[in-house]
């Protein structure tokens, strides 16, 4: 009967072991998508200021 509660035990500690890890890697997940969110908003606004500066010196060259 020991062994099988130790059994039982081991079992119980490994189930909780892969949902932590399971968990741990969902969280990696969420971070690196939050990152490249933020990559992704500085890329846009970088693209927007480059484009206004470009239609700046279109609009001047055509009054030219």
């Amino acid at each position: 009967m020991t062994n099988k509660s130790s059994n039982l035990k081991k079992d119980d500690i490994k189930y909780m072991l892969d949902i932590l890890q399971d968990e741990e890697e969902r969280q990696y997940a969420d971070i690196e998508i939050r990152d490249n969110v933020e990559v992704a908003k500085v890329n846009l606004e970088r693209l927007q200021h480059i484009k206004t500066v470009l239609l700046g010196i279109s609009e001047g060259a055509e009054e030219k």
